[in-house]
Formats: structure tokens, sequence, C-alpha cells
């Protein structure tokens, strides 16, 4: 009995780590669709596109491992971090993109929250 349940421990904990990262790899899978999309709706050159790239490659691993950190956090704290990570990418975005562009950046940003429910500005 007692091998029946550690086998099935070690079988469960085996998945669940599978699972987290094929997740974890659709969601860069997705997140890279996503910068695709944005960049040829706002006509980045090749040089742009690939700032583009390099700024949300960045701020992903950033964030990814800031949220370690952030486990010990109340909401506000967590929220206010992740906010001003935001505005760190963004102004490094405006960098590299035309006005226009990023106007257009900061719509379709702002058309994503509401898409995914995360826009309560």
């Amino acid at each position: 009995m007692r091998k029946v349940l550690v086998m099935f421990l070690i079988v469960a904990i085996s998945g669940i780590s599978a699972f987290a990262q094929q997740n974890q790899e659709e969601r860069r899978q997705r997140m890279e669709q996503m910068n695709e999309r944005i960049a040829t709706d706002l006509k980045l050159d090749d040089k742009q596109k690939a700032e583009f790239k390099k700024v949300n490659e960045k701020y992903l691993k950033k964030m990814t491992d800031e949220m370690q950190n952030m486990q010990d956090m109340d909401r506000e704290e967590r929220r206010a971090k992740m906010q001003a990570m935001n505005d760190e990418r963004n102004a490094d975005m405006k960098k590299i993109m035309t006005d226009e562009q990023f106007k257009q950046y900061q719509e379709a940003l702002q058309a994503q929250r509401r898409n995914f429910g995360g826009g309560r500005n």
C-alpha cells in the first residue's frame, strides 16, 4: 500500500511539473504571437521589431523573477510593483517607437486589458 502511495505521488508530481512547463511554453507562444501581431499592426520596421522583442523579453524575465519576491506582499504592494515595471517597460517602448506608434501601442494595451479583464484603472 505504501509503495502504491509513493508511486502515485511521484507520478502526480511529475505530471504537475510537466503541465506547468507546458503551460509556461503555451503562454510564451501566445505572447510571441501577440507581440508579432502588435508589431505588424504598428508597422514597426525590422530594427524596431528587434528592439520591441528585446524589451518584451527583458520585462517578461523581470516580471517572472519578481513574482517570486511578491508572494509575501499584499495586493496593493504587488499592484504598485507591477505598475512600476509596466511604466519602465512603457518608457523603453516609447524610446523605440514614433509618437503615433506609441499611441497605437497604448491603445492596443488598453484593448487587451479590457478583453482579458485586467483594465481596472
